[in-house]
């Protein structure tokens, strides 16, 4: 079975459940208690998609670097990023597309996800496809859709590496 290694980084605004959908992933548990990254966190987890063991390295970015100079640094050999939003602040998806658009001018062609957090709070019938435009919907505190997120990553970056 060939093995893949991945750097994959979240990034987004401040309270958008960034690192609790890493703990939920890596760790399945969820916290009602909101504490801070304060910097960068870093988690390892394995897992098995299309056959193959990718070993994940998950960079967690607090949401106030994204303005820090040492910010693309992070950055640096990153294979793929999830970039979160909370559906229940809009302000915090047009921060995360400004965040998007500032990484990809700088690191064209990387491989991203653009995920509503926290729909266990949103009330099922709001359309969300009218407000926002992502790739997937979760619930850290849920667990919905937080493996399919990080194995669907992992797929793009696996991808890409073999047509390379």
């Amino acid at each position: 079975m060939q093995d893949f290694r991945a750097k994959i980084i979240l990034v987004g605004p401040v309270g958008v459940g960034k690192s609790s959908l890493i703990r939920r992933f890596v760790f399945q548990m969820f916290s009602d208690l909101y504490l801070s990254t304060i910097g960068v966190r870093v988690d390892k987890k394995t897992i098995e998609v299309e056959g193959k063991q990718v070993h994940l390295l998950i960079w967690d970015l607090a949401g106030e670097i994204v303005n820090d100079k040492a910010y693309s640094n992070y950055l640096k050999g990153t294979d793929g990023i999830i970039g979160v939003f909370d559906l229940n602040r809009p302000q915090s998806y047009i921060d995360l597309q400004n965040i998007l658009i500032a990484i990809q001018k700088e690191f064209p062609g990387l491989k991203s996800l653009v995920v509503g957090n926290k729909k266990d709070l949103i009330d099922e019938s709001t359309d969300l496809r009218d407000l926002y435009d992502y790739d997937y919907l979760s619930s850290a505190k849920s667990g919905e859709n937080v493996e399919l997120i990080f194995e669907k990553l992992a797929e793009k970056v696996i991808t890409s590496h073999e047509t390379v």
